[in-house]
């Protein structure tokens, strides 16, 4: 008996080992040993040909070569891999079904992916190489119809869009951009292009004349120094007034000089190729003297800086006396600029619209009258022909026509960007204003064509620049700069060089303004306790100085400010 219950024993144990080491297949599931790999998800789930899927899970080689990666069958390359993600493209020819995944010849599979339309991408980029401002078309595929959706980018900064198609897009090389790939992005994808090679053009140089008259004959002047603030020898007029200089570089300073005469415009800014660069000099000329002078008051406020209560427009002689109020409080009026003639001054208000809303207005000094011109803006600038006013709107500067018209000649780009302070150089042919920028908030001194073209930064310390105003001779620019606790009064050449301080009091300085002579400066100054604005007047060279508005230290506090002297 016993010799038949061994045998069984040993059979039953047999069968118990075979049946514990089977694992049995589920529906779908491939047979894996423990420790095979495993796929937990894949992101994303769908996408064009070439998008990049990672698949996530574990027992996966941190060696690329060790995975392979299926899309319906169809292997893709490996591009990156750890024990728990992997990323793949998806291969070309791949259709939608399941992703696999195979490690050392252990296989198992995942979730389906579906493949849907072609990726975004870039053929060619034409031209390949240029200058900052170069047109640039790329072409490929799947860009999309909408500019506003489109990003383009430069090895990393971003150009302009023109014109978009979904195979080609029309672009410009920024400022500032360096050699590198074009990139676009568009629609939630980003498609990576060859690399532009960003060149520097040389300065272009150019031949320059003009004349210089008598003013009273129109007769040439002969021997008269023109000069240059580059490098160029200086050369002379001729018998009937001429001169010519080549190899001229812009921006550049001329400058007309000579011993018994005088020139009311003496320097003059080449932003371009200009043909001919006229100068007119008088014998014994005397630069006339302003007496008036108009700016923004109030006064009454306990609330420093956040004060509301309105301002009105004041005039006064430039030593401070006979003043008189020239706008009530029934709005607040502030920027006044004054016509050529002197019988106008236009400034912005909020008068007949509501506290937010200001525009520009005028009023005649003989009649008091006031004249809305309907126009949405603020700190007016009369030009010196007196046919048209410079504005600041919504960060840009425009140029309305006082006869109809009205045009912007300089847009800042929108964002934190800000255009201001517009002021006409003498002869009216350029304009200087300040420009804050979105990126770096820094604040600069700019000058343009008075057509808005050749736009050129004159200063680029690292401190607030503000506030030009340009010398009556056309030789300089007043403006102020933080280089220090407070603004003070600078000057520099018109092509931005010789940047300096005068002998001028070490105090706050800010919103300067010239004597018609170019003798005598006001600008606005501000005490501490209480908060308050003055207006000052110091000489052209030394730092003498007087307070001319208000007209004592008040003990309340006061806002005078704005100042704009009248020309005569």
């Amino acid at each position: 008996m016993k010799n038949y219950i061994l045998p069984f024993i040993l059979l039953s144990l047999s069968i118990m080992l075979v049946a514990c080491t089977e694992t049995p297949e589920g529906p779908g599931d491939s047979v894996e040993d423990e420790g095979g790999p495993e796929i937990t998800g894949i992101q994303p789930d769908e996408g064009p040909v070439g998008i990049i899927v990672t698949i996530s899970g574990n027992g996966f080689s941190s060696s690329e070569q060790e995975n392979m990666v299926t899309f319906n069958g169809t292997e893709a390359e490996v591009q990156e891999a750890t024990e728990s993600e992997l990323k793949a493209a998806v291969p070309e020819g791949a259709e939608t079904g399941p992703v696999e995944v195979s490690v050392r010849g252990q296989q198992v599979t995942g979730p389906t992916f579906t493949v849907n339309e072609e990726a975004m991408s870039i053929e060619s980029v034409e031209p390949d190489s240029g200058n900052p401002g170069t047109e640039v078309v790329i072409k490929g595929k799947n860009f999309g119809t909408n500019l506003q959706d489109i990003e383009v980018y430069f090895a990393g900064t971003e150009a302009p869009v023109s014109e978009a198609t979904d195979t080609e897009i029309v672009t410009q090389v920024p400022e500032g951009a360096d050699t590198g790939p074009v990139q676009i992005t568009a629609g939630g994808e980003t498609a990576a292009g060859p690399t532009f090679t960003v060149t520097q053009a040389e300065p272009s140089a150019f031949a320059i004349s003009g004349t210089v008259v008598d003013g009273s004959t129109g007769q040439g002047i002969e021997g008269v120094e023109i000069s240059f603030s580059s490098d160029i020898g200086p050369v002379y007029t001729d018998g009937q007034g001429k001169w010519s200089a080549s190899e001229v570089q812009a921006p550049i300073a001329v400058t007309a000089s000579a011993e018994e005469w005088d020139f009311p415009i003496h320097t003059k800014l080449v932003l371009g190729p200009e043909q001919e660069l006229d100068f007119t000099a008088q014998q014994s000329y005397s630069p006339p003297t302003g007496t008036r002078i108009a700016y923004q008051y109030r006064e009454g406020c306990s609330q420093g800086t956040y004060c509301d209560k309105p301002f009105s427009l004041w005039l006064m002689d430039s030593n401070g006396l006979n003043k008189e109020q020239l706008t009530d409080e029934s709005a607040s009026d502030h920027g006044p600029t004054w016509s050529p003639d002197a019988s106008k001054i236009a400034f912005y208000s909020n008068r007949g619209s509501d506290s937010d809303t200001y525009q520009i207005w005028i009023i005649d000094l003989d009649s008091g009258e006031l004249t809305n011109t309907g126009i949405e803006g603020t700190q007016p600038a009369w030009s010196p022909d007196g046919s048209s006013i410079a504005y600041v709107h919504q960060g840009n500067i425009r140029v309305m026509d006082l006869e109809g018209g009205d045009r912007e000649i300089f847009a800042a780009g929108g964002g934190y960007a800000y255009a201001s302070s517009p002021a006409w150089s003498p002869d009216g042919t350029k304009i200087a204003f300040d420009l804050t920028e979105e990126e770096t908030y820094e604040t600069h001194i700019w000058v343009m064509e008075s057509d808005g073209g050749n736009v050129t930064q004159l200063t680029d310390q690292d401190a607030p620049n503000r506030s030009p105003a340009w010398e009556p001779s056309g030789g300089g620019i007043l403006f102020t700069s933080r280089r220090s606790a407070v603004d003070r009064l600078r000057i520099m050449a018109v092509d931005g060089s010789n940047d300096r301080r005068r002998n001028w009091p070490d105090h706050a300085q800010t919103q300067p303004a010239w004597s018609p002579s170019g003798g005598e400066i006001v600008y606005t100054s501000r005490r501490m306790i209480p908060i308050s604005d003055y207006i000052r007047w110091i000489p052209a060279d030394n730092d003498a100085w007087m307070n001319v508005a208000p007209d004592s230290d008040a003990e309340a506090e006061f806002w005078a400010n704005s100042p704009a002297w009248a020309p005569q």
